[in-house]
């Protein structure tokens, strides 16, 4: 049956799109989310201004070949967005590799150009400390928004618990506005980029993004109801 307006359906998200900044973002959110969109993003390290600027031009330095230098076979990186950009791909040297990141790049804009609600989801990983400051989660939902209709934003920062937050929720709202979340994890072990260490850490992440799935607002977070 099709959503009716005023429905939850009708609100709920119909895209789950990674913003990266590494592939574990997308590999979590694969576990939870049927409706997952394929994303430029899964195959690059990003951060925030690397997505504006995407954002702003439609993809096209990402894509320019142009900028890619080769550093060795398997590698090369971005003259733009820096020698990380293409962490574990080549799309320099690997035309099956530069196709992907192309029909990404598509597949992302024709959902940009879709009406339908969406979720972005950020998984900033082995943090030092937890944010204060959230200027610019802000200005990326902001450039999300000239692009496209019904974007929210969920950013996850992960740290590992410390002697001093032994007593700390493992999951805490560190910013809430309409539109945008950004939450703190609170792990027992760091990440490599594709999971934590310890599998009790990435199954309180897929807790967590579930609840963030199956919510049509962006879910509270704040009470310590994890862990």
């Amino acid at each position: 049956m099709a959503d009716q307006p005023g429905s939850e359906d009708a609100n709920r998200p119909k895209h789950i799109i990674s913003l990266g900044p590494w592939s574990q973002t997308h590999q979590a959110l694969a576990k939870i989310a049927p409706s997952l969109s394929l994303s430029p993003f899964d195959m690059v390290i990003s951060d925030w201004a690397m997505i504006e600027d995407c954002l702003e031009d439609n993809f096209d330095k990402l894509l320019d070949r142009s900028y890619y230098v080769a550093v060795n076979p398997k590698l090369c990186s971005h003259r733009h967005y820096g020698h990380r950009c293409f962490y574990d791909c080549n799309p320099l040297a690997n035309p099956n590799q530069y196709r992907d990141l192309r029909t990404r790049v598509d597949g992302l804009c024709k959902i940009l150009n879709s009406p339908d609600p969406k979720l972005f989801v950020a998984l900033i990983i082995n943090n030092p400390t937890l944010p204060k400051d959230f200027t610019a989660e802000q200005k990326a939902l902001e450039a999300l928004r000239k692009q496209t209709l019904n974007a929210r934003l969920l950013v996850i920062y992960q740290m590992v618990q410390t002697p001093e937050l032994i007593d700390a929720p493992k999951h805490l709202k560190l910013y809430q506005s309409e539109d945008l979340i950004a939450m703190g994890l609170l792990t027992q072990s760091q990440s490599n980029g594709k999971a934590f260490e310890l599998p009790e850490d990435n199954d309180l992440l897929d807790q967590i993004l579930m609840e963030a799935y199956s919510k049509v607002e962006l879910p509270s977070l704040g009470e310590p109801s994890i862990g």
